[in-house]
């Protein structure tokens, strides 16, 4: 199962995974579990950056770093954008494995 919440929360998304444990992906590093959770116990934080990057001029390059690729719809939000960072990406990974 899956929530997503609405723009300008904090909380961006709950995936509930078939052991009991969840998922959550946050704007914030310290988001506030008691809205979800009568107790709970975090198991890894990892911070992500660039993530959800849609304001503002700037665009984000496909490859981060040597064989580092961010695919998705980072610069425009649609499919077109994810599926060819997702093309570039593998041609790129594909020409690297010859």
């Amino acid at each position: 199962m899956i929530s997503i919440f609405p723009e300008g929360d904090p909380i961006l998304a709950v995936a509930r995974q078939a052991d009991g444990s969840a998922l959550l992906s946050a704007a914030t590093a310290d988001p506030d579990f008691s809205r979800l959770f009568d107790t709970w116990n975090v198991v890894e934080h990892h911070e992500w950056n660039p993530a959800f990057h849609l304001i503002g001029t700037a665009l984000l390059e496909c490859e981060q770093r040597p064989r580092l690729y961010l695919i998705g719809d980072h610069n425009v939000c649609d499919l077109e954008d994810a599926y060819l960072t997702g093309v570039y990406a593998a041609g790129r990974i594909i020409a690297g494995l010859r």
